[in-house]
Order: C-alpha cells, then structure tokens, then sequence
C-alpha cells in the first residue's frame, strides 16, 4: 500500500524536536521520523515557517545549505532534495571511530549529512543503480559501500542516530531519556521442505534413499525407517517443540511456509497436499504463521496475489507479512509489487550467507519506493543472519558471533532478528551442536526478557 506524505502524523512521544528547513519534502520527513521516532522514540516536527521556529522555545535545530543565525545547525547535502537516482560521489571517512559520508562545511555541527547518508543507506540507494548480479539475478553484496568499508557489521544509521542525539542534549537537557530496555529478539523460520522423509513423492523419495545408500549414510537410512514406522518423530518435523521452546520470548517465533506449486527455483511440497496444508493450519492455530513467497514470485508478479490467496485459504485469515525465498531480486520491483499487494511486513532484509545489516540499521522502518519517489506502508524488518549465512562458520563460532552483534545494539527500538529454518532442530549427532546452541540462545534471550 502506497501513502501520501501527509499520513506521516506526529506520534505524542514526551520531548519534541522542532526542525526548520526551507524546503520540506517526502525524502526528508520520511528520513527524519525514522531516525528520531523510529530509533530514537522522540517525537519530530518539520517546518519551513520561520517565525514559528523563531517563537519555539523546546529543542530546535536547523537544517539546510547554511545557518539563520546562531543556532543548532545541520548542513544539508543535495540528496534528499533531489529526485530520481543519481550518482552521488562518495568518499567514506571516519569520524568518533564510525565510517561517515557526505562531508559537509565547518559550519555544520556534525562533519557529515547524517540524514542525506542515512537515506542512502535505509532506501538501498546503490542497488537502485548499475550492479553486478549473481546468478539468480541478486545484487552482489561485495559491490556494497558496508562491505567495501567493513561496517556491515554495524547498525551504522541507528549508531549515527545516537550521536546527534549526545549532540541535541549538549543543548537541550529535557531531551534525557530513561534507562533503555534491551533490544527485542525475534527469530522466524522458513519452511521450504517441512519434513525430511515425509509428503515426499514416491520418486524423490527413492532417489534420496538410494543417495543413502551410494554414501553409504546408513544412519539417514535408520532415521528414515523409525520415522517410516512412527517410532521417531521426522528430524525436521519437530513443531511442537519449537512452539514450546519459543514460549517466553517476548515476541513469539514466526513460521513461514513456501506455498506454490513446484517451479525450477522453488522445490517445495504442494499447496494442494491436505497433508501440509493441515499441518499449516495447525501451526496458525497456535503461533503466528504467514507465506514465503516463492522466487518465481519476482520473477512473475502476478503470481504474489496467487499465493496469498493460497494460503489465506489454508490458514483462514490474510497474510500480512512474507519473506522472499531465495532473498530479494530487484530491490525496487520486489518492494513496489508487496507495497502494491498491502502487505505490511517484510523479513527478508539480508544477505544469504553473509551475517549483518544489509540497510545499516537493526531498527524495523518502511520502505521509501525511489522509482515513484512514494513512502509506503511496507514494514521492513532487517535480518541480522540467515541460517546459511550462520552455517558459514562452524556451530559455537556462529553463535558467540551472534550474541556480540546482540550485545552491541545501541538502541532499544532494534529489533535482533535471525532467519532459520525447520531444520535447526534436527536432532541427528551431525547436526545435534545446532540444535543445542539453538536452544540454549533462545532460552537465554527468554530468560533476559523474564528478567
């Protein structure tokens, strides 16, 4: 769903920044309330009416080319008052110990145009110009300014917001917030295959039992035999369990299950199987439960409004949040068409197989359409690591890794979100380290949240 400028209201959040600028546009209120609202929860008024700057007597700063006297003032570079996409230069610097760009004048309080470069970043600024993809059609994250200048690792758009917040209270002292309570974790799972050995056809089924055999895995041939007999339950079948495990989080897991006729880039079970469409229903009825969309999907837009329509009738209820199976395809196309499909949720704001922050923050923030220059309803969620991308590193590695970028989250409003899959609690003795460090970082998130 697209929206007009106009429904970017003021929430009531206590202090209030007033903001003189001298021209106002979507660009520029779109950056603002995300970086005070969204990250800082501080309430943001934009004006270009001078006398009403002049009569304010709270926190106020100006932003623009240059000052209107003695101010607080933040100097303005071009990109939030241009339209289209342009190529602006860029040369990454540091400053406090953070990369910044977009250097400005001395005049200015801070070295950089904070909100020019945080649009860059939260808009996907560079992957709207000419890139490289692989072969699914992606954009390749080695072409990134993050990954060329080493703070993917960062949530360098909510570390910013934090400094011109220290910068604002220098001044005005009633800006002081209260202690801040901890971020939020929020894992969600995918579910392409949603059994190991069941709601197989009988041919993929004798091909993976004769792949046993070639390998001579004849521990996957024991599994499949206790699951055929009902003496185990199906390594990747374990449901229940993770509804139990996931009970004392704060936010409860969500599952997301691939829903599509089989296609070449989407290799799941039937929607049409009564089988997996009970057990889907089954997980609705006690968690919360919505799509995958398929890549073919982005391939075929047509397709979106099929497969929501699938799978409402399965869980009987719409689907208001999706990821992307096989990550997004073309930034712009991808996000107008769920825009346009009012769907309001979107996790899939990551890298494959590359942990960190895709759009440089950990805070959830809407999708601005660069194509149409239109803010929307579209939620983005960013995903700090995909279970591919944590199964690059060996099973302690990736989780001690996990748990500093958790740690190192500057702001309550993150949201930690992670990627996983059916599969994590396989119980298997390959995969058994997985599954306990799994459980042992979702029962310590749940114990902090208690706390």
């Amino acid at each position: 769903m697209l929206r007009d400028s106009a429904t970017f209201n003021h929430v009531d959040r206590g202090p209030m920044i007033l903001v003189y600028l001298p021209k106002k546009n979507t660009r520029v209120l779109y950056t603002f309330k995300h970086v005070f609202e969204g990250i800082l929860n501080i309430g943001v008024t934009l004006t270009n009416n001078l006398q009403e700057f002049v009569a304010f007597s709270g926190p106020k700063f100006s932003y623009g080319p240059k000052p209107l006297g003695k101010e607080l003032f933040f100097e303005a570079h071009s990109l939030l008052f241009e339209l289209g996409v342009t190529e602006p230069e860029i040369e990454v610097q540091r400053w406090q110990e953070l990369p910044v760009f977009f250097k400005v004048s001395q005049n200015s309080s801070l070295p950089f145009d904070l909100f020019a470069a945080s649009f860059y970043l939260l808009s996907r600024y560079e992957e709207y110009q000419p890139h490289q993809v692989d072969s699914r059609g992606r954009f390749m994250p080695q072409q990134s300014l993050a990954m060329q200048h080493h703070f993917l690792d960062k949530p360098l758009v909510d570390l910013w917001a934090v400094k011109i917040l220290e910068i604002l209270q220098q001044q005005f002292p009633e800006l002081e917030q209260n202690t801040p309570k901890k971020p939020s974790f929020n894992p969600i799972f995918s579910v392409v295959s949603p059994y190991k050995f069941q709601l197989k056809s009988p041919v993929l089924l004798l091909w993976d039992l004769l792949g046993y055999i070639f390998r001579l895995q004849f521990w996957e041939l024991g599994d499949f035999w206790r699951v055929w007999f009902q003496k185990q339950t199906d390594p990747h079948g374990h449901y229940q369990e993770l509804r139990e495990i996931c009970k004392g989080l704060a936010k409860p897991p969500m599952l997301f299950f691939l829903f599509t006729p089989k296609g070449a880039n989407d290799n799941g079970v039937s929607p049409f199987n009564p089988k997996y469409r009970a057990l889907v229903k089954e997980n609705a009825d006690y968690i919360p439960t919505s799509l995958l969309l398929s890549f073919e999907s982005q391939l075929q837009p047509d397709r979106v409004a099929d497969e929501i329509k699938l799978f409402n009738s399965a869980i009987h209820r719409s689907v208001k949040s999706v990821v992307m199976h096989r990550g997004i395809r073309q930034m712009g196309d991808t996000y107008i068409g769920l825009a346009e499909a009012e769907l309001q949720n979107d996790y899939s704001m990551s890298y494959p197989r590359l942990m960190g922050y895709r759009a440089s923050t950990a805070v959830p923030y809407y999708f601005y359409d660069l194509i149409h220059e239109r803010l929307t309803f579209l939620k983005i969620h960013p995903v700090v690591a995909t279970e591919e991308a944590l199964k690059e590193l060996k099973p302690k590695q990736a989780f001690d890794r996990l748990q500093l970028l958790f740690d190192r989250l500057p702001t309550s409003s993150a949201q930690f979100c992670i990627h996983l899959s059916n599969r994590i609690l396989n119980p298997q003795i390959k995969e058994s380290q997985w599954r306990r460090l799994f459980i042992n970082f979702i029962q310590t998130h749940a114990k902090a949240t208690e706390g």
